[in-house]
């Protein structure tokens, strides 16, 4: 049985979630999407305006009083986000409404430890020089992470990265309460929050295709978190037996072969060409290019069925930096899932949205910051 003060916290956050699907809402709107008693409504709304969560504002009418809509506050309890990742860093700005009011691409010009800590760092305390509103930090890393600790373990794309403490490094520089999470749950937790297509469902997959390939998995309707930090390591299963060397130290593993990087190595050593020259080669519909891609699909294919026979999952969603290069792989990648399955598979296709970690890992820390406000949890 609840006691009075969860219920008033579960009340709380029923309302606080309403508000955040709409761009403003009136006080019986919030009634009838929550199911809570206009009493109930009224009193958390007042609470939610004193604390400076919520803002109100007057609504035009024919007659009589003006009506009075919420909204979540635009400007205030900000959280920067911040996306780690060899393809580039990506920096927001997130609002409790869960939209960007800044972003910036940056490129890797260094994959050295420390040239890449200076330029997050800089560019970090430049942000918050000029938005002195951000009450949080966080980070979304690729790699091996361990959560508790706030420490990068690992990752394959940058020199002599190990054991980095990221979330220490950054509360001691600025101050301010940092959290880190793995990449791919911040893109699942982001298309939780942004894709339609994901209403309702319970059970399924995120698979990240860039230089690395990541999953995160949605189970009983959450964020599915294993107690030792351990994730879903998708790029690391076999997909070619005594294959490829892979960055990780085994050989053969579906990233060496279908990842942006492994697909760079491969067309570099059929070529004679520079791996760097391989997205352009793409473009320009280069013979040998594109059959590195569509050997690449074919072996996503295998790997996203195998996923399928596995799980049974309700979805599996793609995105990442792979469709950014060749957005028209979708089609091949899906034709090669479909060709090894007896049974229908629901799999979908995101545009890519560089930004969408960086926001998906400010997302999951403003539910949890908001109750600390609310509540001093």
């Amino acid at each position: 049985m609840q006691t009075n003060f969860e219920l008033k916290r579960h009340n709380t956050m029923k309302i606080f979630q309403a508000m955040r699907s709409r761009e403003s809402v009136s006080r019986k709107e919030l009634a009838t999407l929550t199911g809570l008693s206009w009493g109930s409504v009224s009193a958390i709304s007042a609470e939610l305006l004193q604390k400076g969560i919520a803002v109100a504002e007057k609504e035009a009418s024919a007659g009589g009083r003006p009506a009075e809509r919420l909204a979540l506050s635009p400007d205030k309890f900000l959280q920067l986000g911040i996306d780690i990742n060899s393809v580039g860093l990506s920096f927001v700005v997130v609002n409790l409404q869960g939209k960007a009011v800044y972003s910036e691409l940056l490129p890797i010009e260094s994959r050295d430890k420390d040239d890449l800590l200076t330029l997050l760092y800089a560019q970090t305390e430049r942000i918050l020089l000029q938005t002195p509103s951000v009450i949080g930090i966080n980070l979304s890393m690729q790699g091996k992470i361990n959560k508790k600790t706030g420490v990068s373990l690992r990752t394959n794309f940058f020199k002599a990265w190990k054991d980095v403490p990221l979330v220490h490094s950054f509360e001691r520089r600025f101050s301010i309460p940092t959290k880190l999470y793995h990449d791919p749950d911040c893109l699942l937790y982001y298309h939780m929050q942004n894709d339609p297509r994901l209403s309702g469902k319970n059970d399924g997959f995120v698979v990240r295709l860039d230089d690395g390939i990541g999953m995160s998995r949605l189970l009983g309707g959450r964020l599915y978190e294993r107690g030792d930090d351990a994730s879903y390591e998708l790029g690391h299963t076999i997909a070619v037996p005594d294959g490829r060397a892979c960055a990780c130290g085994k050989r053969g593993c579906l990233e060496a072969y279908a990842s942006l990087r492994g697909m760079r190595e491969i067309y570099a050593e059929k070529s004679g060409e520079k791996a760097a020259s391989f997205p352009e080669k793409l473009r320009t519909g280069d013979g040998l290019a594109q059959a590195v891609l569509r050997e690449a699909c074919d072996r996503l294919g295998v790997a996203i069925a195998n996923l399928f026979t596995l799980s049974a999952p309700e979805f599996i969603l793609l995105d990442g930096g792979l469709f950014a290069q060749a957005p028209y792989c979708f089609d091949e990648i899906e034709k090669n899932t479909r060709a090894r399955l007896a049974d229908d598979c629901n799999l979908l296709f995101a545009a890519y949205t560089r930004e969408a970690p960086a926001i998906g890992a400010c997302l999951i820390t403003v539910e949890k910051t908001t109750e600390e406000i609310l509540f001093g949890l």
